[in-house]
């Protein structure tokens, strides 16, 4: 799963699915559902011509990838990227009717050209939608569906952009970036905006960390900013799920849980939601199998295998405690979580 999303009535969330989770020869576009309080979560109907392998023109079948998903008043926009039908990687955006299962593919609006896209979101009149070019990490603004206006934050190489959101009057995008780091590893980053054109700020206090982060969704609730992602600065041969916590969306610590650092097993957040009184996060776990995270890596590399990765899901509530209200009061308060 790569991200999720809650329209009150059910969460949603997307991502990919390959046959026995290893191999490279197939990868599908997935959704998934769940009821906001049982958390049984079902997969969707596959619709093989809109979600999966369908044959290419020159040979091979199509890959598809799910990364981003909005709920709009009467439906579920998701973005990610296609190589239906010349094999060549592009954006593609599809749509989900609320009162429905059967996937569309969103043909009625003029997005822009793409070579991936990783989140969208729409604030009154203002839609924003996030990925990457043949070059750059890109933030594409229009207004009032007017022409896309398309801003760099730098080169792909360097810059990767996972999720933007319009909360609490701030434009939120987050992701990573190595220009920051010295070592050349990924800093974790957020950008915020005002108005979701530039300038977009940095955010202080997630560069010049040791291992590679990435901020992968944030949201805002019970009068704090709470961002997930990923970080190796535990043990540099996993990677594990990661919790960051701000009072103003501009100054940000890392939230520091033992169930999430240094475990076993690889582990990532990848999309977070507001659902009621509680945060839901998703994501992708790789059980431990006894031979560590990078030397196993490294191993499959040679050998042609591909670690079997699985879906994750953690609940983040709120407890609430007597005194007084700080940040640090609602850090510590952040204590009630469970896969």
């Amino acid at each position: 799963m790569r991200d999720v999303a809650y329209d009150g009535q059910r969460l949603v969330a997307v991502g990919s699915f390959k046959p026995n989770g290893k191999g490279d020869a197939y990868q599908d576009a997935a959704l998934w559902e769940a009821d906001a309080e049982e958390y049984a979560w079902t997969r969707l109907p596959h619709d093989h011509e809109l979600l999966g392998g369908v044959a290419l023109d020159g040979g091979g079948v199509a890959h598809r990838q799910m990364n981003g998903v909005y709920a709009a008043p009467d439906e579920f926009l998701i973005v990610g990227w296609d190589t239906a039908p010349t094999g060549k990687t592009h954006g593609q955006v599809w749509k989900l009717p609320s009162n429905s299962n059967k996937i569309q593919r969103a043909e009625d609006s003029n997005y822009p050209d793409a070579r991936f896209f990783s989140d969208y979101d729409s604030h009154d009149s203002t839609e924003i939608l996030i990925g990457g070019d043949q070059e750059n990490a890109v933030i594409w603004r229009r207004e009032a569906h007017r022409e896309w206006v398309a801003e760099s934050l730098g080169p792909n190489d360097s810059v990767q952009l996972d999720s933007v959101k319009y909360q609490q009057g701030l434009w939120s995008v987050t992701g990573s970036d190595r220009s920051t780091d010295s070592d050349n590893k990924r800093d974790a980053a957020v950008w915020t905006s005002s108005n979701g054109a530039a300038p977009w700020t940095k955010a202080d206090g997630m560069s010049g960390i040791p291992g590679s982060q990435t901020v992968t969704g944030v949201c805002y609730s019970h009068g704090l900013w709470v961002a997930v992602g990923e970080d190796t600065a535990a043990d540099v041969r996993a990677i594990d799920a990661a919790i960051w916590v701000s009072d103003d969306a501009q100054h940000w610590r890392r939230f520091a849980d033992r169930s999430l650092s240094a475990v076993k097993e690889i582990q990532q957040m990848n999309g977070l939601v507001v659902a009621g009184d509680h945060l839901i996060a998703v994501g992708t776990e790789v059980p431990d199998d006894g031979t560590g995270g990078e030397a196993s890596s490294n191993e499959d590399a040679l050998t042609g295998q591909e670690k079997t990765r699985a879906n994750a899901v953690w609940r983040i509530n709120f407890t609430r405690s007597s005194g007084f209200r700080s940040v640090s009061n609602r850090v510590n308060e952040l204590m009630s979580m469970f896969k």
